[in-house]
């Protein structure tokens, strides 16, 4: 157990027994997990600075919170955040300024309402990067920073893949100049895209009866697709030189100002386009 001060790590921890923090900080190497042991994060908080994470970090307990700096790489690691049956105990994980959460590896969310927050530090934009070989996805969970006014205040960068699996679930983006040119998707649960000044590039989806929302300031350079009786809801302004397609069994909805020029395209096959004012 870390209950205070400061761990550094010069390469590597190797921990075959769980570790848990009860507040302090790791600083710097990899923690490698092995024979089911993890690390445990609780509510009496704790820092993690530079760290790799080889195995699971835990953040499934009474309300866990745990802050960042200086990055976070996955070694084939997984965080898991929040507890993934009970509704009324959710985690908080904390990057602390501009950083990355890279590596390889995996979030995943529980039926909690988590967060991955952000927040600028020393006058810093307060980017969270999701790099490309790291997947988001899961059940309930928020990521961005969105304070009680609903003012949304950092940029979120994907270049890897957000996915809501889980129906009746939901991932919420907040996100002001953030961008995709990764994979955001639904696979049959929900993903909601609020914020301004969006740009993807990339792919966003909906697939197996599930729903993606983009709200606000938009522009499209890459593919939005509705699939497999899904839902793409497109709010707000929205730019679109990219593609959108809709197959037979799933909707399109438009609902605000939608600007299309000359490199756009629909395709549909038999799908329902309706509402809003494209043009």
């Amino acid at each position: 157990m870390l209950v205070a001060g400061s761990l550094a790590i010069g390469t590597t921890a190797q921990l075959s027994a769980s570790l848990t923090l009860e507040g302090g900080t790791i600083d710097g190497g990899t923690i490698e997990l092995s024979g089911g042991a993890t690390l445990i994060a609780t509510n009496s908080g704790g820092t993690l600075s530079g760290v790799t994470i080889d195995g699971t970090l835990d953040m499934t307990g009474y309300y866990p919170a745990l802050d960042i700096t200086g990055g976070l790489t996955l070694d084939n690691g997984t965080i898991d955040i929040g507890n993934p049956v009970a509704s009324n105990s959710y985690a908080t994980l904390i990057f602390q300024g501009a950083q990355t959460l890279g590596g390889s590896g995996s979030v995943v969310f529980g039926a909690s309402a988590s967060r991955i927050d952000t927040e600028s530090s020393g006058g810093d934009s307060g980017t969270l990067t999701i790099g490309p070989n790291v997947t988001v996805g899961g059940d309930y969970g928020y990521i961005g920073f969105n304070d009680n006014n609903s003012n949304i205040e950092t940029p979120i960068v994907i270049q890897g893949t957000v996915d809501a699996t889980t129906t009746g679930g939901a991932i919420v983006i907040y996100s002001v100049n953030g961008s995709n040119s990764g994979t955001i998707e639904a696979t049959g649960g929900a993903v909601i895209l609020p914020g301004t000044n969006w740009i993807n590039s990339g792919s966003i989806l909906a697939t197996d009866g599930g729903s993606v929302t983009v709200d606000d300031t938009w522009t499209n350079s890459g593919t939005i697709a509705a699939a497999s009786g899904s839902t793409a809801y497109l709010e707000g302004s929205f730019t679109d030189p990219g593609v959108i397609s809709v197959d037979s069994t799933s909707q399109v909805f438009l609902d605000g100002t939608f600007s299309v020029d000359s490199g756009s395209s629909f395709a549909g096959t038999g799908g329902r386009l309706s509402q809003g004012h494209a043009r």
